[in-house]
């Protein structure tokens, strides 16, 4: 599972994944556990990630999921902490 959206603007934007953590306030392995779906991100997660690459982004485009290689995409549910 990944966010291509996320890894797309990451990459038009040449910022490194530690980058993003420093800049979203989260830990590097945390994130990276995050972003590879072996833990749920949360809203708050998902805004400072946001906020750390383009606030004018939205959040749904940012964290559209595709599961496999298929391109089958489909909006995650955000928990709300």
């Amino acid at each position: 599972m990944f966010y291509p959206n996320l890894e797309a603007e990451l990459a038009r934007r040449k910022i490194r994944k530690v980058q993003l953590a420093r800049k979203a306030n989260i830990k590097q392995s945390t994130l990276s556990g995050k972003l590879n779906g072996k833990s749920p991100i949360t809203l708050s997660e998902c805004i400072e990630i946001r906020n750390a690459i383009d606030r004018s982004l939205s959040i749904d485009y940012l964290f559209v999921q595709c599961k496999d290689d298929t391109k089958n995409f489909e909006v995650i549910n955000y928990e709300v902490k």
